[in-house]
């Protein structure tokens, strides 16, 4: 997966392993809007996207692990 695609962030995993974190624009003029509504979306996305940045990451890791173990 390299990237989370919200509907507040998008988050992605760069070339050189950090994630980069970026907002959607923010529409406060919108009907209903909340802070804490939106900082509870913010923080629940960032938390699904780095827990499968983070997972997919180290699947791929264990992988390679396997496959290099096979051979020594």
């Amino acid at each position: 997966m390299q990237h989370f695609h919200g509907e507040h962030i998008t988050v992605t995993l760069r070339d050189n392993g950090t994630y980069g974190l970026n907002f959607r624009d923010v529409h406060i003029e919108e009907p209903g809007f909340s802070v804490a509504q939106f900082a509870t979306a913010v923080a629940n996305e960032l938390m699904w996207a780095l827990d499968g940045l983070i997972e997919e990451e180290l699947f791929q890791q264990a992988e390679a692990f396997q496959r290099f173990s096979r051979f020594t």
